[in-house]
Formats: structure tokens, sequence, C-alpha cells
């Protein structure tokens, strides 16, 4: 089976397409759009499909990031992910972002990402925050993306408290993300800072990852079961919350989400 991996949640937009029976990587693009994912995704599949000498047609299961991220990318992501989904009749996996990025980690950097080192995914929240999630790098290939989650599964806080729960850790330590770039006072104890330009998300990763969901619990690879990943609270609700918008916020504390362009 091959598996189109769509990653939109950050400024890049990631695609990948992976051969499931093999692991092979058939093809992988990532441009960097900004806040045209919407003007310019199906230009990008079309790209990495021609890329792997294949159609949509031959595609059998679809993979996409689900954030946390910018609230117009993954709605642009999973828009499209769904409607290829469903005009297909195929099964959709969604791949938490932060995952996705420690994973994209551990096989693009081994030499970086060894066992036992933590992997901290991070980006930038905006508006003084990040979102973070902590891994652990177990032996294994790079491949097999042997990663344990350490703690809450995805934080949504300032620098400095991230920063004073990271410093106590007395373990090696590689941030991956931009979210170190944004705050480098995250970065302490020879800690190694690797940014989205030298790992940026990996749609071929994002379609691996959205295989093994897709093996392990194909009940939960549908449509109707995939939805965003939202940690604060949008523009929007703020607004209301504060009265900016001449009334009182429907979502009672709000729907969780990062907005981050």
């Amino acid at each position: 089976m091959l598996v189109l991996g769509l990653d939109t949640a950050t400024a890049v937009c990631a695609l990948g397409v992976v051969d499931l029976a093999s692991g092979k990587t058939l093809a992988r693009c990532g441009n960097v759009v900004g806040p045209r994912h919407g003007e310019r995704l199906l230009a990008e599949i079309d790209g990495v499909l021609a890329q792997a000498g294949i159609g949509l047609a031959d595609i059998g299961a679809l993979a996409v990031s689900t954030g946390p991220g910018s609230f117009t990318g993954l709605r642009v992501g999973l828009a499209t992910a769904k409607g290829l989904a469903l005009a297909g009749g195929l099964p959709l996996a969604g791949v938490p972002t932060l995952a996705a990025l420690a994973a994209a980690a551990r096989q693009h950097l081994p030499d970086l990402a060894t066992a036992g080192t933590l992997v901290c995914a991070c980006l930038d929240a905006r508006r003084g925050e990040v979102t973070s999630q902590l891994w652990e790098v177990l032996p294994g290939e790079p491949t097999e993306f042997l990663l344990r989650p350490l703690g809450e599964a995805v934080r949504c806080g300032t620098p400095e408290a991230l920063g004073r729960e990271i410093t106590g850790l007395g373990r090696p330590l590689l941030w991956v993300g931009d979210g170190a770039e944004r705050y480098p006072e995250l970065v302490v104890g020879g800690a190694q800072v690797v940014g989205l330009s030298r790992c940026p998300p990996d749609g071929a990763v994002v379609a691996q990852l959205g295989g093994r969901a897709l093996r392990a619990d194909p009940a939960a690879c549908t449509t109707g079961t995939v939805a965003p990943l939202y940690v604060q609270v949008t523009d929007a609700e703020r607004n209301l919350g504060q009265g900016r918008l001449g009334g009182r916020s429907p979502f009672g504390g709000g729907t969780r989400g990062v907005e981050t362009h």
C-alpha cells in the first residue's frame, strides 16, 4: 500500500509518499510557503506524486499532521486530506506534529539523536509561549522511530516554565523545531539546537507514522475520527472573552489551539 503524508502545521509544506509494505520512501518534498498553504497544497501534491511516478489513484491511504501548529495550516491540511480520503474511499491517519518532528530528527540526525538522548520537539506558539513534547531516544535503528514520550504528552506554556523543567533533567538534550531558536535562553548545559531549516517537517515521516497507526488501529483512521490538536485559544475567542467583539465567549474558556501565523 502506498501512503501519502501531508504536514502543513508550520510554514513548511511537507509531503511524502512511502510504500508501506517495504518501508521505502518513493518521494518527498518540503517548501516554505508561509501562510499560503491554501494556494499551494494541491500543486505540491501533484508535484510529489509526479516525483514518485504515480497518480492519485495509486494511493491507498493518507496521513496528515494534526498539530499543534498554525490554525490556518492545520485547517488547510486536514480539509484537503479529508476531501481526498472521502473522494477515494481511503483511510486517513492523524499524526501529531511534535511526534513527527521528533521522529524526523531520529531518522535524519542519527549522530545527534543517539540512544539515551532526550529530544524536545518545540514550536513557537507566539504570544510569548511555546508548545513542546519531550522524548527519550531508545536503542534501535533510526528508521524504527524508537522514541518514548516523557511526562505530559503535549504542553503549551512560557519558555521560562519549560526551561525550569528541562534544566533539572541532567541528560543530553536535542532541541528540534523553531521554539529554541526563538527563545535561546532555553538552551542550557550544552544542549544542541536543530531548527526547522536543518530538520524540517517531513511528509514521508508523517506517511510512515500514519501507516503504523493504520496497521495498529484501522478503526481510528477515518475522516470522522481524525481531528486537529489545539492547545491554545484562538484570537477570536480571546477577543470574545475580553468583550472586544461585543459578547461573551460561547466556548466557555475556548477551544484549545495554537495560531502561529
